[in-house]
């Protein structure tokens, strides 16, 4: 969602807007780490919610329909 909302910006850009250094940024995008439940707010507020910070947490829908399906 990161890399979505960032569009023609470069990584450095969306680090200065969203306070946040590259190296953190660039894990955010990658999906390697996951941000403090803080920093998910803050860039959600920073985004217009055009990257909602639930969305760091939310389960996968693999892992929902796998779930699912051990539990029928």
């Amino acid at each position: 969602m990161l890399e979505e909302w960032r569009g023609e910006a470069t990584q450095s850009d969306a680090c200065k807007l969203l306070d946040l250094d590259t190296a953190s940024y660039s894990r955010f995008e990658n999906g390697k780490r996951k941000p403090s439940a803080e920093i998910g707010f803050r860039i959600e507020r920073l985004t217009d919610g055009k990257v909602p910070a639930k969305s760091w947490y939310e389960p996968p829908a693999k892992l929902i329909a796998k779930a699912k399906a051990r539990a029928s």
